[in-house]
Parts: C-alpha cells; structure tokens; sequence
C-alpha cells in the first residue's frame, strides 16, 4: 500500500450510508470455498507470520505454569527443610515467580489480541463482501504501514486489514499495530483508525475522548498543552494544541464544529498532524461487527464535513513567499510536546523494584 497523491478536494465521503448486511448475513460453505480458491492468492490472505506468533505463545503457555509449579513445590520443600539459608532461597525464588507472572501476563494479553485478529476463511469472505458492496478495495492481512507518515516516527507500523475509498475523498480504513524498542524494552500498541488527507498542514492538535478506555502509554501530552472550550465539550473531549496555537485550535474548532464531534464522534480520539486526519481507537475498525462500523462512518462523517473550513486555516508565524506554498506550519507547531505517561511510570517502577530485590539477593548471598 501507498500513499495516495492525488489532489484533495471537499468531496463527500460516501454518497450513501455503508451497507453492512454482508458482515452478518448468511453464507453457504460452497461459496466460500469457491471464494477462498480465488482468495487465498491475494497477499496478506494467507496471515504470513501468524505461525511464528502462535508458537511463541504456544511456548509460554506451556513452560509458564510448568514453571510456575516447579517454584511453588521449591518454596515448599523450603518451607519445611527450613535451612539456614532459607530466606535467600525464599527471596530468590519470589523474584523467578514475579518474572513468571509478569511473562504470564504479557502473553495473555497478546493472545487475546491475536486472536481477536485471526481471519477465518468465513470471516474473509464477510469482509470481502462488504468491501465489494461499498465500493472499497481490501488489502487483507499485515502490510507495512509506513505510508502513514506521522506515525513513523512512534515506531514501526504495521497495517492490518486495511479498506480504502475508490471515489470521493480518498479514506484509509485499518486496524493498526506500532511496535517500539528502546534499550532492551520494548511496547505495542494496538488499535484501529480512520485516516484522510488535508489539502494543507494544520498544527499538531489532539483531542482524546473521554469515553474510550484506553491502554496506558509510554507517552502522555504535557497538561499545560491542554485547552478548555466552552460548554459540554470538555466533558466528551480532552483538546490539546501546542503552545502559543490556542487561537489556531479556537478557530479550527469552532463551537459548531465542537458541537458535531460531541454528537457523532466521541467513541473516538481526533488527531491533526501535518495534512492529516486520524480517527483513532484501542478497538479495531476493521471488524465484523456492524455498529462499529456505523460509529466510524458517523464520526467521519463530522469530520470530512469541516475539512473544507480547515484547509483556509494559514500559519501567521510563517514567512510567505510564492515559493513556500500555503502547506506550512511553524516548527513550534508541528509537534505537541508528549512527556512521561503512566505506563513508563509504571515500568519503570517494575524495574526498580526488580532490580531491588535482585540487589538484595546478592547481598544475602
């Protein structure tokens, strides 16, 4: 998959709402293994990978409680020969079991999101059916997602499952999944979004919806970066703008720009970077489920409908001349300033408090 080129303009998203009776309507076998014979050539049909993944997983689940075991018959054999020895043996092995729960842990969770993302034939043929019927050409299975520039610079990016718009105002529907390391750690974060292009840079805005239930990150927006707007839109939204484009963010989000996302998007988190614009979620987008479908397509809606009011938006703060174009916004701008968020907090912590009782093992022996 690419980044698209071609030009922007106001289009609408969709002449008519999307039709999702093909994600849950009824199929026949026969159709789907005469789907599944043209399908499975397709690149991404086949999941390359997921056997590698699944072996890992396999592997912890299996050697995990075995190891688990083995250190609670240890601690009890301890318990009652009761040596001279027997707190730094106790110490040393609660450290093996902490480690044990933490790997434990960490696998489930990535069980639980492989698996919410493992394809049936059936389930392809669902989603291929209801990209046919909207007019959506379906890159199925993982893809590099580095054509979604901002992103780059989180981490890597994979895109799962990815529909995009063929008419209108080109529209990237996927399911996403950012892996950094740093040091010897490393994180993903998993979710799904909707993305669209502007037809000029706007500056780095954030809003984050009150109502999702998000992961917590590594990485949280510096508060005093946040903006209040009148009325009831702090209660759905959290907005957030760089320093000093606090009437930049006014001007974009007008009180009946604020007023439509309050209504129509906020099951989702809103980002303007660059000259794009994300709808983002910890859920996947790409599902079978119909309702999800209707809150993105709802949410997007409200936003392509302000694209046009946003693409007037110039920076003040940058020179103009005939060769810079309207598409700039000023360094301090680009970027929101993101400080330490709980989850480096709470990792961090992790880490101390291993490393601590490590120490104290060695000073015991």
């Amino acid at each position: 998959m690419t980044s698209d080129t071609r030009p922007l303009n106001a289009e609408p998203l969709h002449t008519d709402a999307l039709d999702t009776a093909p994600l849950t309507a009824r199929v026949r076998g026969r159709d789907v293994r005469r789907f599944w014979r043209r399908f499975r050539d397709v690149p991404g049909a086949r999941q390359p990978g997921r056997g590698a993944r699944v072996a890992v997983v396999t592997f912890g689940a299996l050697v995990i409680p075995i190891g688990l075991l083995a250190m609670s018959v240890g601690v009890a054999q301890e318990i009652e020969e009761a040596a001279p020895d027997m707190a730094e043996q106790l110490t040393g092995m609660s450290v093996m079991v902490l480690l044990f729960l933490v790997a434990g842990a960490v696998l489930t969770w990535a069980s639980v999101r492989m698996g919410a993302r493992r394809r049936s034939r059936r389930e392809f043929f669902r989603l291929a059916r209801f990209a046919a019927v909207n007019g959506l050409d379906f890159a199925p299975g993982l893809h590099d997602g580095s054509h979604l520039e901002p992103w780059r610079e989180r981490g890597r990016v994979g895109v799962i499952d990815a529909m995009r718009t063929r008419g209108g105002r080109p529209v990237e529907f996927g399911n996403y999944e950012i892996r950094t390391s740093e040091g010897h750690r490393a994180q993903a974060t998993f979710g799904g979004y909707a993305a669209t292009r502007v037809g000029t840079a706007l500056p780095n805005i954030r809003l984050e919806s009150r109502r999702v239930r998000r992961v917590m990150s590594e990485g949280a927006v510096a508060r005093e970066q946040r903006l209040s707007l009148e009325g009831d839109f702090d209660r759905a939204f959290t907005l957030t703008c760089p320093q000093g484009y606090e009437t930049d963010a006014l001007y974009l989000f007008t009180p009946d720009v604020a007023a439509l996302l309050m209504d129509a998007a906020s099951d989702f988190d809103i980002e303007l970077i660059d000259d794009w614009v994300f709808l983002t979620s910890p859920a996947d987008v790409v599902t079978l489920r119909a309702e999800r479908w209707q809150n993105v397509e709802s949410a997007l809606r409200a936003v392509v409908a302000k694209i046009d009011q946003w693409e007037r938006w110039r920076d003040d703060r940058v020179a103009r001349t005939r060769l810079s174009g309207p598409g700039i916004v000023a360094q301090a701008g680009r970027r929101l300033r993101i400080g330490v968020g709980a989850g480096t907090v709470i990792t961090g912590f992790g880490i101390a408090a291993f490393t601590a009782m490590a120490l104290i093992v060695g000073a015991l022996g």
